[in-house]
Formats: structure tokens, sequence, C-alpha cells
């Protein structure tokens, strides 16, 4: 007699019918399970499976990796976004010092950023400076920033409402950055986490009080020592909750199911532990998976129909 063995993952790699049973699609490898298809009308970005930020093209799946453990986290699917400083990669040509002097670097920090150290001459609140485009009052914008120690051991991150002439920021030890001051609007949120080779990050959500037509965002080593550093690797403004790194602006995504037609129970699963159960969906080829979270690891179906 001759048995014939399969798994349930490679089910998920190809097409079913209704009455097929139970298929799982994995979306922790470095390819789309058949029958899958993104669509991005732009690059993107991601981490790859060796922990540097990496550029991928259009309509390429962004499968995003721990940074510093290296272990998957799924694939990346995530809606329209535009970075609204003015030079993502600190430079001399679209940042200027504020009382500072900067040097470029060449550091390739997560395999990507090149660097700027950036230098106060005496003053805690000196800093290098972005233009930004403005924003409205109340309007929620997540704020992140990629940086290294320099000799300071601290730093100094200012947004500026440039109608207003007042500032929202934080400062402190690296790694353990809290709010210095809420002038320009309240700032909460904050996350400060540590990547792995000597590279840090701190995000938080930024709730200004006021419009403005434009901004400035800088960056500074909180330091009353003529000389001492910091290193700007790169800055991220964002309306709304915030996403991957955008170096200026990336297009919506989409991942539709190709090779599928039934009434099926779909059951996404998410980083960090995420559920979402939908049932009784009409799935047919071009089904938009749309995904409620940003990073999808499993796709099960079940046909009912």
């Amino acid at each position: 007699m001759i048995m014939l063995g399969f798994s349930i993952a490679e089910l998920g790699q190809r097409p079913a019918i209704a009455g097929n049973g139970l298929i799982v699609l994995s979306f922790l490898t470095e390819s789309l399970p058949a029958g899958v298809a993104l669509s991005r009308a732009s690059s993107g970005t991601r981490i790859n499976p060796a922990g540097a930020l990496e550029v991928v093209g259009n309509d390429q799946p962004r499968f995003d990796y721990d940074p510093q453990t290296l272990a998957p986290r799924g694939l990346l699917v995530e809606p329209a976004s535009t970075n609204l400083v003015h030079g993502s990669e600190p430079n001399l040509t679209d940042w200027a010092d504020l009382v500072s002097t900067s040097t470029p670097l060449s550091l390739n920090a997560l395999g990507y950023f090149s660097g700027m150290s950036v230098a106060g001459s005496g003053a805690k609140w000196h800093r290098l400076q972005a233009d930004t485009d403005g924003w409205s009052a109340g309007q929620n914008l997540r704020v992140r920033v990629w940086y290294m120690a320099g000799t300071s051991g601290a730093m100094f991150l200012s947004l500026r409402n440039v109608d207003a002439g007042v500032d929202s920021s934080l400062s402190g030890t690296v790694g353990t950055l809290g709010v210095h001051s809420a002038a320009a609007g309240a700032i909460t949120d904050i996350v400060n986490a540590a990547l792995g080779g000597g590279v840090y990050t701190v995000s938080y959500t930024f709730t200004p009080n006021a419009g403005s037509t434009s901004g400035k965002f800088g960056i500074g080593p909180f330091s009353a020592t003529a000389g001492e550093t910091v290193v700007a690797l790169g800055v991220q403004v964002e309306i709304g909750t915030g996403t991957s790194y955008v170096p200026t602006s990336r297009a919506a995504e989409s991942v539709t199911l190709n090779g599928w037609n039934g009434i099926y129970d779909i059951v996404l699963t998410y980083d960090g532990g995420g559920v979402e159960t939908r049932n009784g969906v009409t799935v047919a080829t071009g089904y938009d998976l749309a995904p409620t979270a940003r990073r999808i690891q499993n796709v099960t179906l079940t046909p009912i129909a």
C-alpha cells in the first residue's frame, strides 16, 4: 500500500477550492504563498533577515524581522504615508546648524544610515534643524528618531511650531528620553528602545495645540560642554499612529487572495499575538485581506460552503 503524506504548511502553498479542507497561509518566509498577491505603487522599507534596514521596490513584499533577535515578524501591510521632515536622513543640504557644528559620517548604521555628528557650542538647546510640513491643531503626529550616543551620552529633540514660535521637546540620557517641554502641544506614548550596535530609537505622539504652516525638527547633544556630540541617523514625523521607516513617502499596500472561491471562516494572526476572526466570508479572486494590524503572520481559511 502506498501512503501519501503532506503537511498543513504545504497545503498553504497552493490554491484550493471550497471543500478542500483547512488552508494555512504562512507569511513568515521570504516569499508569498501561491495564490496571494501584493501591490504597492512605491518602494518601501523593512528590517531584513540580517537585521539591516532595507529598501525594496514597487510591489515587492516586505517580510519584516526583529532587528535584535532576527526573528521573523510577518508581512508588513501598511497605509500610505508621508514623512513630513524635509530630509529624513540628516544632511548638510536640508538641515542647518543652530549654534552647533555638524559633520557627515559614514557609519552604515543598521546597514543603512550614514549618520551626522552634531556638536553643541555650550548650551543644551544647541541643535541641528530641518524644516517640516505643517499641521493642524489637535492632529496627532507620530515621531520617531534613530540615533547613537556620541560623546555627550545625552540628547535633545525639538519640534517647533514656526507660526507660534514655541517648541515641544524631549531630553535626557540616551535610551531614556522624556518630556522636556510641551509648549507647542502634548507629548505622549514615549517608547525608548535599543536596537543593538549602539543604535537607539525613540518614538512618541505629538498633539499640537495650534496649527502651523510649517515646523522645524531639531536634534542636539543636550550638553553644556562645547564640543560634546550626539549622532543623528534618521527622523520620521507622520500624521497618524506611525508606520515603518518612510524616507519620503510610501503608497498604500494591499494583499489579495486570487486562488480561492467560496465561503470561508478566515482567521488572521498578527505579530504580537493578535488574532482577527471573520466568519462566513465570501471569497473570490481579488479578495482584499485588508488587515487591521501591520504585520500578518498567518492566515487560515476554513471552507464552509
